[in-house]
């Protein structure tokens, strides 16, 4: 009874079913699989709500009024944590090969645009602090920014080098002892950039337009929970 509990437990999210056997019920499509419906499923819409209606609402705020070319720092920004979250979210609950290796394609994409979409917004704040002769990296915001930009970028060339350059480590199997880091230093970092785009909820237009700090508070929480949820603490390496 034990050893069936504990395989209940265990079960995947996504499963691979037989491609001339329709999915039965309790399944639905996904991209990298079946997904069962349940409350990893559940979790991951509402983690990705959270960010999505974050990330609406700082485009919203600011795209009303009159234009400014730094209304793209924010926009950027927002839009590079979004996927962010998207890239640790596809890969959580994998577990099998073939998915295994649908969900690291889809997470290297929405990576790789993360930091691309993140560095261009960056040099927009840079941009518009030099010539507006501002000082730069002064404000609690620009240095938690800078830090998860640099945080981020450095994980994502961990991750491509233990998955791609094995020899670094000393081979496939050295390698993949290097995966259990790499998952704990992404949710650290992710949650760095999250804490980066709320303190940036309390300057400049967004500020000033939409001061309902609450909204801010509850998505980012609702979606950092729903995130939380959705690790699989035996795929952490350390436990």
């Amino acid at each position: 009874m034990r050893q069936e509990n504990e395989g209940n437990e265990q079960q995947p999210l996504i499963v691979n079913l037989p491609k001339d056997i329709p999915p039965s019920q309790g399944f639905i499509q996904a991209p990298i699989g079946y997904t069962f419906l349940n409350l990893q499923f559940v979790a991951y819409w509402v983690a990705t709500a959270g960010s999505l209606f974050f990330t609406g609402t700082i485009w919203y705020v600011n795209l009303q009024g009159e234009y400014n070319h730094f209304i793209w720092h924010p926009i950027l920004m927002s839009a590079s944590v979004f996927l962010l979250t998207q890239g640790v979210l596809v890969l959580q609950q994998t577990s099998r090969p073939r998915e295994k290796k649908r969900g690291l394609n889809f997470h290297l994409v929405l990576q790789y645009l993360s930091v691309i979409t993140a560095f261009i917004g960056f040099l927009v704040a840079f941009y518009h602090r030099t010539i507006n002769k501002k000082q730069h990296f002064k404000s609690t915001h620009s240095l938690l920014g800078l830090a998860a930009l640099w945080l981020i970028f450095m994980q994502i060339m961990f991750g491509v080098a233990i998955v791609n350059i094995t020899r670094l480590f000393g081979g496939l199997v050295e390698a993949k002892k290097m995966y259990k880091y790499h998952r704990m230093t992404g949710y650290l970092f992710l949650i760095t950039a999250w804490l980066a785009m709320i303190s940036g909820t309390q300057v400049g237009r967004t500020k000033r337009e939409f001061q309902y700090e609450w909204v801010w508070l509850l998505l980012s929480c609702v979606t950092i929970f729903a995130l939380v949820r959705r690790v699989v603490i035996r795929k952490m390496g350390f436990f």
